[in-house]
């Protein structure tokens, strides 16, 4: 199969996409492609995924073992490199500064870890806080790092 038979594949491979719910979301967010997104910083990465030509799935669901048992996850983006064809998870870690969601987030990250997602190899993470915002310079270099 050629690599852009390969990619095309990838992109259009059909999935459940996650309902996101008006009372988890109060006001849509639509990214250039016209995906509904849960924040705006999800949209800001959708959209320089986008504009970089950077193939992704949004909210696309994975089966990983936790311990003994299988787990379902949906990182923010599924990302394929399309020189390499690797994939990637981009989680974008909103709201670090509150204490259960920070647990909660820890959490689905030792799960990804032992699944073989290792940070700066299979999984990127961006982050903000209330007070500090996510920082596009950052999104940019892991863009340009890994996935061109």
């Amino acid at each position: 199969m050629s690599r852009e038979d390969y990619i095309e594949k990838w992109q259009n491979e059909p999935y459940d996409l996650w309902k996101i719910n008006d009372d988890d979301v109060k006001c849509q967010i639509l990214t250039e492609k016209g995906e509904r997104v849960r924040s705006k910083s999800e949209k800001i990465i959708a959209d320089s995924l986008n504009r970089y030509n950077i193939p992704y799935k949004y909210e696309y669901p994975l089966r990983l073992m936790d311990g003994n048992r299988i787990v379902t996850r949906r990182p923010d983006f599924v990302v394929l490199n399309t020189v390499t064809l690797e994939e990637k998870i981009i989680e974008h870690l909103g709201m670090m500064g509150e204490e259960s969601y920070y647990r909660n987030n820890m959490s689905k990250i030792s799960i990804y870890e032992k699944n073989g997602y290792l940070i700066g190899k299979k999984l990127l993470i961006l982050h903000e806080t209330a007070d500090k915002p996510l920082d596009t310079s950052v999104m940019k270099a892991y863009i340009e790092e890994y996935l061109l």
